[in-house]
């Protein structure tokens, strides 16, 4: 009996080390990712990698699906900028383009962050955290957990201006696509889709009576 169940413990440590291996492949390279072949219900997808980066130079056109950003550089996310360009303060500009060809619903789910930032989608303005600006006159950082929806179109740009004016690390933090689940009289988020945890930064499922 005790043979019988060191096996089945055998595969299930197998199974779990299976389903990490496969999850930790799917990552951001060169400021594209490919989610279409993603199961949510396997959890939130962390959308880390190599993001497409330009170091204090700024642009109207940088927030356009259409923008050509390769001959930009990359960074690594999540990763502080310091090592980078050698400097705390400052500001940069973040790109991302993701292959969206799923039927699910989809949110971006942003944790807390010591910078401020604009983050723009598809070309429109979704959410900012703090004045991300050029210098240090205006800038104000913000930290504040933020959920946003996502379009449900077959390609998703992401724009992201984020700068740092007084701490001592600059860059960016963690982020991760989570599913959304539709619901009905939500006293806490009247947006039609899930309650936000603010202390473990998650999407909490929520059924309607």
């Amino acid at each position: 009996m005790k043979n019988y169940s060191y096996i089945i413990l055998l595969l299930v440590l197998i199974l779990i080390i299976s389903c990490k291996e496969n999850n930790d492949t799917l990552s951001v390279e060169d400021g594209f990712m490919d989610i279409s072949s993603y199961d949510f219900d396997d959890g939130p997808l962390e959308v880390n990698g190599t993001w497409k980066f330009i170091w204090q130079n700024d642009n109207d056109e940088y927030i356009l699906q259409a923008y050509d950003d390769s001959d930009w550089d990359t960074i690594k996310v999540p990763s502080r900028w310091n090592k980078k360009v050698k400097k705390s303060f400052g500001y940069c500009w973040l790109r991302l383009k993701i292959n969206n060809n799923t039927n699910e619903n989809l949110g971006l789910s942003l944790f807390n962050s010591n910078v401020a930032y604009k983050l723009y989608i598809n070309g429109e303005p979704a959410c900012k955290n703090g004045e991300a600006t050029n210098t240090a006159e205006g800038y104000k950082s913000q930290n504040i957990p933020i959920y946003i929806q996502l379009p449900k179109t077959v390609y998703i740009v992401i724009a992201w201006k984020i700068s740092n004016f007084s701490h001592a690390f600059g860059g960016v933090f963690i982020c991760a696509f989570e599913n959304v689940f539709t619901v009905r009289n939500d006293k806490y988020f009247q947006r039609g889709f899930n309650v936000i945890d603010f202390v473990n930064h998650r999407i909490i499922p929520f059924s309607p009576d």
